[in-house]
């Protein structure tokens, strides 16, 4: 949701723009962005004005024009991006199935940093303080540097972190497979 219009990734590789006031359709863009048959949206829309940020299964991360949807640039990452991106301090902060936590720079449009992971990733990230925290299906959560990608440390529960992480004052929320939440 940003001003008026709310933003919704469809499965199958479009986004549609809504009024937020009468639920009437703005945009829908199929044609802006260059899809394969095959390719789809897992992830949730992110925008941080002027673009709506997805990533999608033919490796890329979509950057549309707010307006109209039209795509205005994007990234190609080394797999599958499910990870839903966040916007921070002009940042793109996404996970991959390459098993990389990728960071672009929404300005220059290129990558800022990657880090290593030890499996995929496709939760979602939160970040606080210039740290970005994201979890994996290696079961670890990351708590990464967001100027250099560095890592500040790193928990491991005993199965894998696929929800979104949540960052509140400062605490980090990350639910995993194990069944447990964990207050980090």
């Amino acid at each position: 949701l940003f001003q008026d219009k709310l933003f919704v990734a469809q499965d199958n590789g479009t986004i549609n723009c809504i009024s937020k006031n009468n639920g009437s359709p703005i945009w829908v863009t199929p044609a802006s962005i260059p899809l394969a048959p095959t390719t789809n949206l897992f992830s949730s829309p992110a925008v941080a004005y002027p673009y709506v940020y997805v990533g999608s299964t033919d490796n890329h991360l979509y950057a549309l024009n707010i307006n109209d949807g039209s795509n205005a640039w994007n990234y190609t990452a080394g797999n599958i991006i499910n990870s839903s991106p966040i916007v921070y301090g002009g940042n793109v902060i996404f996970g991959c199935n390459d098993n990389y936590i990728y960071c672009v720079d929404s300005i220059a449009k290129d990558i800022r940093w990657k880090s290593k992971t030890l499996d995929r990733v496709i939760s979602s990230a939160a970040a606080y303080r210039n740290i970005v925290f994201m979890g994996g299906y290696d079961s670890y959560v990351y708590a990464l540097n967001i100027l250099e990608g560095n890592l500040k440390w790193k928990y491991q529960a005993t199965a894998l972190f696929k929800a979104s992480v949540l960052s509140v004052d400062g605490d980090i929320y990350a639910a995993s497979f194990d069944k447990l939440v964990y207050k980090l």
